[in-house]
């Protein structure tokens, strides 16, 4: 699966480890640290420019720094999609999709089976702030998707799911559930952190959204906090 999101002449192993090209205007090898909160410019023009969206750049570290485009172009190129957004947490990405997906009346749909920092920001945050949530158990196999029918044909706001699932590691078939969603025009968010762009590629199968906490394996050690959301 990994082999299709990696483009012409770099292999998934060699975007892994070395990033996305051209993050740094000097080529360096390794990808450098930019430690610094804000940035000069030449002119106010320039920096209008730059706020705008007319010119790229970075004008305070809080919205966007080299170091961390760098992170999220890799990171979009891995997962087969087109942007990707860095976070200070897995659960700060989880919560600004669900966040941005709100509308008052309007369902949350969710997979049965998830992390428990996720469940509990749906009881902790979600709920108190007036969201009906629904959960789907996908263990129930076709009945789970008949019911998911049900569900989406009433109306959902957006349907976000693991798999496989922290920690009980539940699959759901992400294709077929993909499907689904479209044909009711609902969004799908799939939280990839348990299988790695290595190994499964949501946007492929169909999803909308892909989210990571780097805690896990894409950092592999457990020492480092970060989260990315990336959409196709």
């Amino acid at each position: 699966m990994a082999e299709e999101t990696t483009g012409e002449g770099r292999g998934f192993d060699t975007i892994a480890v070395h990033g996305e090209e051209g993050g740094d205007p000097f080529r360096a090898l390794t990808p450098p640290i930019y430690m610094t909160s804000t940035y000069t410019f030449p002119s106010m023009e320039t920096v209008d420019r730059v706020l705008s969206g007319e010119e790229e750049g970075f004008v305070y570290s809080r919205s966007g720094n080299p170091t961390v485009r760098q992170f999220e172009r890799t990171m979009a190129r891995l997962e087969g999609g087109e942007e990707g957004v860095a976070f200070a947490s897995g659960m700060g990405a989880i919560s600004a999709v669900l966040l941005s997906w709100q509308k008052k009346g309007t369902p949350f749909l969710f997979s049965r089976h998830l992390y428990s920092g996720t469940r509990h920001f749906i009881e902790s945050m979600l709920i108190p702030l007036g969201a009906t949530v629904r959960f789907v158990d996908f263990r129930q196999g076709p009945e789970a998707f008949s019911r998911l029918a049900e569900a989406l044909d009433e109306g959902a706001c957006g349907l976000f799911l693991e798999t496989p699932s922290n920690p009980t590691l539940d699959l759901v078939d992400l294709e077929a559930t993909a499907a689904l969603c479209r044909r009711y025009g609902v969004p799908l968010a799939v939280d990839n952190t348990f299988a790695s762009p290595a190994l499964q590629n949501p946007l492929l199968l169909g999803a909308d959204l892909v989210i990571h906490s780097a805690t896990k394996y894409l950092g592999g050690h457990g020492d480092l906090l970060g989260g990315v959301a990336v959409g196709g």
